[in-house]
């Protein structure tokens, strides 16, 4: 029958899939080949089974899985410092612990593979746009590793991290196997972000026991003086390569940056900034388009006018 020919030319290329998945422990692959047997058997019977589907989504999630895939750690402390300055201003007392911590993972790696797993979790606690999402990045960056990140604040219960069960028709892995897949790599740099909000009203009441597991590291908010900088030197360049504008098609007066710093009232982190870096950038974008200036100069008289309404 077209149906049980069907069958058997699935559960062929299961098995295919199987056979080239290296690297799968033991147990998992015995467990696998008991699941095929037993998928042989409702094939043979045929006619539509919700336990085929079931098991067969399964093993092809755990073929897709990176076993052995995995990229090799930078771990050089020199050019993660470089790596972390490029990419951060301030924050020296941050950087200075990553540092420490990854020279323990130096240390740790002579003594061999199975030491690294004892290293603690990073646990970045911040006001909103202070940079924890991007020195997690720089931190994947530097070790040369993949990065992914994971936001909590869209997920309702803990199945879609963890995952849910087979034996539900709507089960599927969770997001961190998923985010393995994603990446090909079995050892990508996972963020875990918003875990404040992956709880909803109760927040992390329940969920002290877990901080003695982590290492936290508390990152300090910007002064003025601090923002200045970031934004001239750090958030402007980028802003300009998005808006497509050259180098001096862009610029502002130096004394204007206190200006732009605050142009609302005080904000923490530097997304209010960029935002308005981008907002000028896109401006000035379309008045050079539009033919009505080569260059714009941002002053004190101008300024409002380019500022986010």
């Amino acid at each position: 029958m077209p149906e049980e020919k069907y069958l058997f030319e699935e559960l062929d290329a299961l098995a295919q899939k199987v056979k080239k998945t290296r690297a799968l422990p033991e147990d998992l692959h015995d467990k696998i080949d008991r699941m095929l047997d037993r998928l042989n058997r409702i094939a043979k019977i045929g006619g539509y089974a919700a336990e085929f589907d079931t098991m067969s989504r399964y093993i092809e999630v755990l073929t897709t899985i990176p076993w052995e895939q995995k990229t090799e750690d930078k771990l050089d402390l020199v050019r993660t410092k470089q790596v972390l300055d490029k990419n951060h201003f301030g924050l020296e007392d941050v950087k200075e612990r990553i540092l420490e911590y990854l020279a323990t993972m130096i240390l740790m790696k002579r003594q061999g593979e199975s030491a690294l797993a004892k290293t603690p979790v990073l646990l970045f606690v911040g006001l909103q746009g202070i940079g924890k999402t991007t020195i997690a990045m720089s931190i994947a960056e530097a070790l040369e590793r993949k990065f992914v990140r994971i936001a909590l604040g869209a997920i309702g219960t803990v199945l879609e991290l963890r995952g849910r069960s087979k034996v539900f028709p709507e089960a599927e892995p969770g997001q961190i196997i998923k985010a393995l897949i994603r990446t090909g790599v079995k050892n990508p740099v996972i963020l875990l972000d918003e875990i404040d909000k992956a709880s909803g009203e109760k927040g992390l009441r329940e969920d002290v026991m877990a901080m003695d597991r982590m290492e936290v590291i508390k990152m300090p908010s910007y002064t003025d003086a601090e923002k200045i900088v970031i934004g001239r030197d750090y958030l402007l360049p980028k802003v300009l390569v998005n808006a497509g504008l050259k180098e001096g098609e862009l610029s502002f007066d130096p004394n204007l940056w206190q200006s732009i710093v605050r142009p609302f009232g005080f904000d923490s982190g530097i997304r209010s900034l960029n935002r308005t870096l981008e907002s000028i950038a896109r401006k000035a974008a379309k008045e050079i388009v539009d033919g009505k200036s080569a260059k714009v100069y941002i002053t004190a008289e101008n300024l409002k006018y380019y500022l986010p309404k």
